[in-house]
């Protein structure tokens, strides 16, 4: 096993949320829109959008937020980025059904949480804006490790086996399999702030 190969400037620098606000940084754009271009896109599905409608909804939301960006005031404390992109993406999709002459049913399990009065709600926005965003963290960063970590990381978090079963499994010691987890979640919480500071299961990883 080696040492996760990351860029100290990467992880160090400021968060992808505050590094988006400069009109010089095109390369933070383009990761802001790589990680939450396929979130919105697969809450727009969730939202019973067909794929053309929530791609071009997508495309919408997006614009938005570039456009509103020089006044966007981010504030981890009150976690503001993530119900803030809420809302845009709810009135987005709320937008469209309204375009269309049609009426969007709420299905009892997708009932509106409090400030959230839109499709799905706030808890199933939390819940997808989460989970999506730590799939996009463990996409980026799996290049950064040698297989064998990968694996060791996969079924020892992942798939939360034992770790003297994992070690079995991968013929390692079982001491390996404990470097590896621990190596890897210290990578995935630098990319997930880096991702964006409003995860409030940071503090949970381990």
């Amino acid at each position: 096993m080696v040492e996760p190969r990351t860029n100290a400037q990467d992880v160090t620098s400021p968060s992808l949320l505050r590094r988006i606000r400069d009109p010089q940084d095109s390369g933070s754009w383009q990761v802001f829109v790589q990680t939450y271009g396929p979130l919105v896109y697969a809450y727009c599905r969730r939202s019973r959008l067909e794929e053309n409608d929530a791609a071009d909804v997508s495309q919408e939301v997006l614009m938005r937020v570039s456009n509103a960006l020089k006044s966007f005031e981010y504030d981890p404390e009150k976690g503001r980025f993530r119900y803030w992109l809420g809302r845009i993406v709810l009135n987005e999709i709320s937008r469209f059904f309204k375009s269309k002459g049609k009426r969007q049913s709420i299905d009892a399990n997708l009932a509106s949480g409090p400030g959230m009065d839109g499709i799905a709600g706030e808890e199933h926005w939390n819940e997808h804006f989460q989970t999506a965003i730590l799939d996009s963290a463990l996409k980026r960063i799996e290049s950064e490790f040698e297989p064998e970590t990968w694996k060791a990381f996969e079924a020892a978090w992942l798939q939360d086996l034992p770790s003297n079963e994992v070690a079995q499994r991968l013929s390692i010691q079982v001491e390996k399999v404990y470097v590896a987890k621990s190596r890897v979640l210290k990578r995935l919480k630098e990319e997930l702030l880096l991702l964006c500071e409003d995860i409030p299961s940071i503090a949970r990883l381990q």
